[in-house]
């Protein structure tokens, strides 16, 4: 006869066996969807691949492969603040991971946060890439520059008008503001008509 201690036993060793073989192909699943993600963005299929590892964001979440397959779906999806959030994780982890910085800086160039997105290209520009790295870290800083100059000579008209009746004209506001007024705004747009009786 067994005695109870050599069934437990037993069912423990059974049960362990069984988490382990569990866990082995929940490993394997998700080197084959990471794959297939890399596959996706490879083929600028990105929307797909991010559909692809959103069910695995749980589990996977903080594992270097992972989070780096998931921020560049996330940034070539246009999900740019939350790539940042993933790539700032990345890095958080290890600051010498220049792929990351390099994808960090094109999702800050896509938020417009082009201060933010030339200060990680500074610091790429620090460790000496590779000719290939500075072909793109180059390509970044030639966007950055066209949409900042794009966003320096922007003006946008603001005309604000007031129509009113007064019993006492003669305590009028400021003359300049009495009748019309014509404003201009850097990078804002205001339309405001009041009218008061």
């Amino acid at each position: 006869m067994i005695s109870w201690h050599l069934k437990i036993g037993i069912i423990a060793t059974f049960a362990s066996l069984a988490l382990g073989l569990s866990v082995s192909a929940q490993n394997l699943s998700s080197a084959d969807t990471l794959k297939q993600a890399r596959v996706l963005l490879q083929n600028n299929q990105s929307r797909e691949a991010l559909n692809l590892l959103k069910p695995l964001r749980d589990s996977f979440s903080g594992t270097a492969d992972f989070d780096y397959v998931l921020a560049l779906a996330l940034v070539d999806s246009g999900e740019y603040s939350e790539a940042i959030f993933v790539f700032d994780r990345l890095l958080g982890n290890d600051p010498s991971f220049h792929g990351a910085r390099l994808d960090l800086a094109r999702a800050y160039l896509g938020m417009g946060e082009l201060d933010e997105a030339s200060r990680e290209l500074d610091l790429l520009e620090d460790t000496s890439p590779p000719k290939k790295a500075l072909v793109r870290i180059n390509a970044l800083r030639a966007a950055i520059d066209r949409q900042g100059r794009s966003l320096r000579f922007s003006r946008f008209l603001s005309v604000r008008t007031e129509a009113g009746y007064d019993s006492n004209v003669n305590s009028a506001t400021i003359v300049n503001e009495f009748l019309f007024q014509v404003s201009i705004h850097k990078i804002s747009t205001e339309m405001q008509v009041s009218v008061m009786f």
